[in-house]
């Protein structure tokens, strides 16, 4: 288990570095929207993550369901964010355009450590 709370903490680095570099370096900036959706899901994944090392710690079976059903909307959340983006594309929102591709990993990243930490 502190393995996987680590691989999950160098994904959550490593994708704070590849937003500034992938973002500045093309001078593009997500739309507003865009952007406070991967800043909620960054928020909550950290939350998790705390949640995860509580249950971790302290072995209770309610905070253990409590988690569970926090990854559930988490991976809810992902999807809709997911539909969301899709939307903006289709209304030819230039900066979602732009970081389309940089959005689309974000979310799929998002994942990642929430599974490492199952």
């Amino acid at each position: 288990m502190s393995l996987n709370l680590e691989q999950a903490g160098d994904i959550i680095e490593r994708m704070s570095g590849d937003v500034a570099d992938k973002s500045l370096a093309a001078g593009r900036a997500f739309s507003a929207e865009g952007l406070k959706e991967l800043q909620e899901l960054h928020e909550l994944l950290i939350a998790n993550l705390r949640m995860s090392l509580s249950v971790f710690l302290s072995h209770d079976i309610t905070s253990a369901k409590r988690l569970r059903r926090a990854k559930h909307r988490f991976r809810l959340m992902i999807r809709r964010y997911s539909h969301a983006h899709v939307d903006r594309l289709h209304q030819k929102n230039v900066q979602s355009i732009e970081t389309s591709s940089l959005h689309l990993g974000l979310l799929g990243r998002h994942e990642a450590p929430e599974f490492t930490v199952l």
